[in-house]
């Protein structure tokens, strides 16, 4: 068995910023998730894309912390993609986990 066997890798897409040669970052977000599901219409072991949903980011955000994951990255439904910066249009929520150490 080799190595490539024993350890499977899945690339998740979250977002097209080129297309057919030609930047796409331009476009607003819901418009580059409808181009990325055109792009891979089915998620495979290999190769799949990021899920999203509209609104309820609270609830979300409960399942989330309830599941002791990461956190979540609120976007404007109409946010282009800006390549190297910081957006003010992407907001990252962490779900930062505490824990008392005694030394």
């Amino acid at each position: 068995m080799s190595y490539r066997d024993k350890t499977p890798v899945t690339f998740v897409a979250f977002d097209v910023i080129q297309h057919e040669g030609e930047s796409v970052t331009k476009l607003p977000l819901l418009d580059r998730k409808e181009l990325l599901a055109d792009i891979i219409p089915t998620d495979s072991p290999i190769l799949a894309k990021t899920q999203f949903i509209e609104g309820h980011g609270e609830a979300y955000f409960d399942v989330i912390k309830a599941q002791d994951l990461e956190g979540i990255v609120l976007k404007r439904k109409d946010s282009s993609y800006e390549v190297g910066k910081r957006s003010q249009s992407w907001l990252k929520v962490i779900n930062y986990q505490y824990a008392k150490v005694l030394s």
